[in-house]
């Protein structure tokens, strides 16, 4: 985002985010007590890197020969410096995390129910970037359409600045898509706030038991809903558009993270909704292919999760076979090696092993890195991150960055065996939401799709999702009658 954005986005994040502080509970932290860790290792360690140190402590901090030298020089030996080497940059960082941790601490208070409503939110919020994209496409690479004064003039970005951002971002959206699709739709109650949650539900009396599946029932049954052959054919029209723009884009981590995500769907429909199913019936298809048109369409959704990848990555063969797609063009044309990307590498892992175990400060990587760049490298390009996130962590955050990272991934491992192994239609959204952030963790080896502040409120969410059940198998085991809890 250009600086303007930001000087209005992040004060009114820090606003929220205190707001939101006021009203947030101990056992709502408690409930998500290793997401707040992670966002607030992420607060306080930029914080930490600010703090002004005396001179010989500063002195004894690996990689900063090149700063004491210069105070020596010019008589400023005496002056006691932050741990970051550019502390502006690490005040940038810091501001950088108010919005994400506005969306967890907000989030944190959300019932179940009203976590899985943003679901909808999300996707229409993407439409809209794509369906500016398209527009874009056939303008003026020079339009005000291209809401940012630095960014990729002439691609379908949306409401980005960058096309690999666009991208990747549709690319998370073809697994809404399919969760959305096969979501039952049922209204789970309006009272979707943390007393939802099953630490808060705890029925003592099988007559309040049976109340609470009562009006579990009632409140499933009330309010319109889309029909699940219309939600299918909604959700497989809008993946149809999102392919084409993805493609045009140019991005080629863009396509790869398509790909992953079009494989990715049939773990999305992974669970049959009877299995879990309040009446605890079954549909056998076999049964069900005596009746008819019935039975033609419970055959039919077992093939629909296999169907979706097939179809999606048919799209894209036939957009390369037509020569349409920009982003397969480039991957075929370009020669890694004069790859900007690659040439970065070793220089990024030497200033990260030159600084470890400490890193540089959080943020500090362009100015740091000049001090780096060797000769060949020079361009009228700047290069203001690695491309890779990983490295780039580990470069300016040092060994607290690089065990942030490491317990970010145990944790989506941990998760990810109960809920991806899973055959229960419950774990839909926890499936969703790691399967978002996985996405995003790939699309990090070759850029930075997480220091975009949209993004990175998106993958709180998704880590939310992530620890979301639906309504199924929770209200058979009668622990939240209102529409799900966190796993």
């Amino acid at each position: 985002m250009d600086s303007a954005e930001l000087i209005g986005l992040r004060p009114l994040s820090a606003l929220v985010l205190g707001a939101g502080c006021m009203t947030l509970q101990w056992q709502q932290i408690v409930r998500l007590r290793f997401l707040f860790a992670l966002v607030l290792v992420c607060v306080v360690l930029p914080m930490l890197q600010l703090v002004p140190l005396p001179p010989h402590i500063y002195a004894a901090l690996p990689g900063r020969t090149l700063i004491i030298a210069i105070d020596h020089a010019v008589g400023n030996s005496a002056i006691w410096r932050p741990f970051s080497m550019s502390p502006t940059r690490t005040w940038n960082a810091l501001w950088a995390t108010m919005a994400p941790a506005a969306v967890l601490v907000l989030g944190a208070q959300l019932g179940a129910a009203d976590l899985r409503r943003l679901l909808p939110v999300v996707l229409v919020l993407g439409m809209i970037s794509a369906g500016l994209g398209i527009v874009q496409m056939v303008s003026d690479p020079h339009s005000p359409l291209y809401l940012y004064e630095t960014t990729t003039a002439g691609m379908p970005i949306g409401l980005f600045a960058n096309r690999n951002h666009q991208a990747v971002f549709l690319a998370t959206l073809l697994i809404m898509l399919a969760t959305w699709a096969g979501w039952s739709g049922q209204r789970a109650g309006r009272t979707g706030r943390s007393e939802t949650f099953a630490s808060d539900v705890q029925p003592t009396t099988q007559a309040m038991r049976d109340r609470a599946g009562e009006s579990g029932i009632k409140r499933r049954k009330s309010g319109p809903r889309l029909g699940g052959t219309m939600r299918a054919s909604i959700a497989a029209l809008l993946g149809v558009v999102l392919l084409p723009v993805i493609l045009g884009t140019g991005s080629r981590s863009g396509l790869a993270m398509t790909v992953v995500a079009c494989l990715s769907l049939p773990l999305v429909y992974r669970g049959r909704r009877g299995a879990n199913s309040p009446s605890g019936a079954k549909t056998d298809p076999n049964k069900a292919a005596q009746h008819g048109w019935s039975g033609i369409i419970a055959r039919g959704r077992q093939i629909v999760p296999y169907m979706a990848p097939i179809t999606g990555l048919a799209i894209v063969g036939t957009a390369v076979w037509l020569g349409r797609a920009e982003s397969v063009n480039r991957l075929l044309e370009q020669d890694a090696s004069q790859d900007l990307r690659f040439q970065m590498l070793p220089v990024a892992l030497g200033m990260a092993g030159h600084f470890w175990p400490l890193g540089s400060g959080v943020g500090t990587f362009l100015p740091v890195f000049r001090t780096f760049e060797p000769d060949s490298m020079l361009s009228p390009r700047i290069m203001a991150q690695v491309n890779n996130d990983w490295i780039e962590v580990v470069t300016t955050a040092g060994l607290p960055g690089a065990l942030l990272l490491l317990t970010a991934v145990v944790l989506w491992v941990v998760r990810a065996r109960t809920v991806l192994r899973s055959d229960q239609s419950e774990f839909r959204f926890a499936r969703l939401g790691l399967l978002v952030n996985l996405i995003f963790a790939l699309a990090s080896v070759t850029d930075y799709p997480a220091r975009v502040p949209a993004i990175s409120c998106l993958i709180v969410l998704a880590a939310l999702w992530s620890v979301v059940q639906d309504d199924y198998g929770v209200f058979i085991r009668g622990s939240d009658p209102q529409g799900g809890r966190i796993a």
